[in-house]
């Protein structure tokens, strides 16, 4: 039976479940806190509450703390964020990517080191009829918070956390490789073939060519105003600005063989946590798996690079990112595979990486382009923007906050990165 209050049913129906996990084994509950999260700025699509848990086992007190993504109880969200694919992904990826990708090596040290780079989930539950309410899509994690894992910078990310976080990006990327090769009729059919598109469908296209020209058009008004018209910068953007955002983009996503892996797809700082001793990050944990694809590494390597760097960081460490990423990747491969890293086939080499990567690039330029200002907007003129729909923010009357978003702090970030892809050929 449905409730109409999550809190409810969270204490009346789901905390009785979550008691016949292991974590609660042979241990009392002494108490049990819940308590709604806020998520508006790093989190549209998902209702978030922490659970709190006061146990005692063998005469011993102990806290556990446990992380509840629900579906939003807003149906325009959920039918403009597609909440159904999204939670279908992610509860996919916890109960048949992850296990699958973990049983495939027979080192433990290998096994060990993929666990740890994402959340332990406790319980999931997935109605495949539909879902049409917070009941009917839910994931609960532990918490990492109380384990010290945090959000970076919200607006930028230093060397020592963009390594750290493309060290572990090629490590989760190896995996696909290494399945491939192993098993490649299972890599179609657990990894490639489930997943459900949650992003380019018919209902975004023209949210796609109307939202992101106007945000493109907000980086080419301010190039122009200090370049002329035949100036590198504005006959590049020109051009890509010709064709239509969406058919670029759904080009970009589409596998290409033989470097196409399974992709976070959405590889922000929003969605990885850090670990620090002595004020810097010592590990990292991605979260979010709701828009997973298969596609090339470069979708989630150019998202992150574009959206979190500032162009003192892409000035002097770019390339060396993508260096870290690729060295990384070939060290895990060559370990999974049991032989040495020049035994690996010519594909995985770094100029052949490179080329994929200059190939799609442009995707997280796109991307950042549209959601970088989001990340420098005033609460305020957020807040109003998210009331509206999709339809909505691109109609006439509705522009100028959309242009304005983030003020000229967002429009020199975008304008830099702009500037500096250009200048590295990436765009």
């Amino acid at each position: 039976m449905t409730s109409d209050n999550p809190e409810k049913w969270i204490r009346s129906v789901l905390v009785p479940r979550l008691l016949k996990s292991d974590v609660f084994q042979e241990a009392s509950v002494l108490r049990t806190e819940v308590k709604a999260l806020e998520t508006m700025k790093d989190n549209f699509a998902s209702e978030m509450y922490e659970i709190n848990f006061l146990l005692s086992r063998e005469g011993e007190d102990k806290n556990i703390s446990l992380i509840l993504k629900l579906m939003s109880e807003d149906e325009i969200t959920r039918k403009q964020m597609q909440s159904e694919k999204q939670f279908f992904n992610e509860i996919h990826f916890y109960s048949s990517v992850k296990p699958l990708f973990s049983s495939q090596t027979s080192f433990p040290h290998l096994k060990s080191a993929f666990d740890n780079m994402f959340p332990t989930c406790i319980y999931s539950h997935y109605n495949e009829k539909e879902p049409q309410s917070f009941e009917d899509a839910v994931l609960v994690m532990k918490n990492l918070k109380v384990h010290g894992f945090q959000l970076g910078n919200r607006t930028s990310l230093d060397f020592d956390h963009f390594a750290l976080a493309v060290q572990s990006l090629g490590r989760f990327h190896a995996f696909s490789y290494y399945l491939k090769e192993q098993d490649p009729d299972k890599f179609r059919n657990v990894i490639e073939k489930p997943i459900r598109e949650t992003t380019y469908t018919p209902q975004n296209i023209e949210i796609c060519n109307n939202g992101l020209k106007i945000s493109q058009n907000r980086v080419l008004n301010a190039l122009r105003t200090t370049h002329s018209i035949d100036n590198p910068y504005v006959t590049r953007l020109l051009k890509i600005l010709e064709r239509k955002t969406y058919d670029l983009l759904t080009d970009l996503v589409t596998p290409q063989e033989p470097l196409a892996v399974l992709c976070h797809g959405d590889f922000l700082r929003n969605n990885v946590l850090f670990r620090y001793e002595d004020g810097k990050p010592v590990e990292m944990k991605f979260i979010d798996f709701q828009t997973i694809r298969y596609a090339s590494p470069a979708i989630d390597l150019s998202l992150l690079l574009c959206m979190n760097s500032t162009h003192e960081l892409r000035e002097k460490h770019f390339h060396e990112l993508l260096k870290v990423y690729h060295t990384s990747l070939r060290k895990t491969l060559a370990a999974l595979l049991g032989k040495p890293e020049g035994e690996l086939h010519p594909c995985y080499n770094f100029e052949t990486f490179l080329a994929d990567f200059r190939r799609h690039a442009v995707y997280g330029y796109i991307i950042t382009v549209m959601f970088l200002p989001v990340m420098f907007a005033d609460p305020a003129d957020l807040s109003e923007l998210v009331k509206l729909s999709w339809e909505e923010q691109v109609a006439p009357e509705n522009i100028e906050l959309s242009l304005r978003l983030g003020g000229e702090n967002a429009t020199r970030a975008l304008v830099s990165l702009t500037e500096d892809l250009i200048e590295m050929q990436y765009l």
